[in-house]
């Protein structure tokens, strides 16, 4: 089972590491920065898996990122904050509209939001919540 398990996360690292080498190419070539906001995207994608990965295969690391997620996830919010933010510039990109300060400020508030629930008592709860504005 652990043979299809790594498979299977070596396959999804492979396939978010084409678009990003893709889209960083195209970037290079046109200059458009729809392509830079897919590069940033997969990239950040790509790390995310990466840490579910090592969780997965180190017990040691697990129990680590296990801990400090309780205390600050910081590691975490960034990732999901950066993958929102692309999503954002990506649809304004591709509407060809402006930034709208409006969905921009929402992402702050869940920000803020999940900056403040680290501060609750550990439990599954605080999990839940955290996740809720994912």
């Amino acid at each position: 089972m652990e043979v299809l398990l790594l498979v299977y996360n070596l396959l999804l690292q492979t396939l978010y590491c084409i678009p990003v080498v893709y889209a960083w190419i195209l970037y290079q070539h046109t200059r458009k920065n729809l392509y830079l906001y897919i590069t940033g995207l997969f990239f950040f994608y790509f790390i995310e898996n990466i840490i579910i990965f090592i969780t997965e295969f180190d017990s040691e690391f697990a129990h680590f990122y296990d801990t400090t997620f309780m205390s600050v996830p910081t590691i975490r919010t960034i990732i999901f904050v950066a993958v929102l933010l692309f999503l954002l510039q990506i649809t304004t990109s591709v509407l060809k509209e402006n930034t709208n300060y409006i969905l921009l400020s929402l992402l702050g508030l869940i920000i803020l939001f999940m900056l403040f629930v680290p501060m609750m008592k550990d439990s599954a709860m605080k999990v839940f919540i955290y996740y809720t504005p994912c």
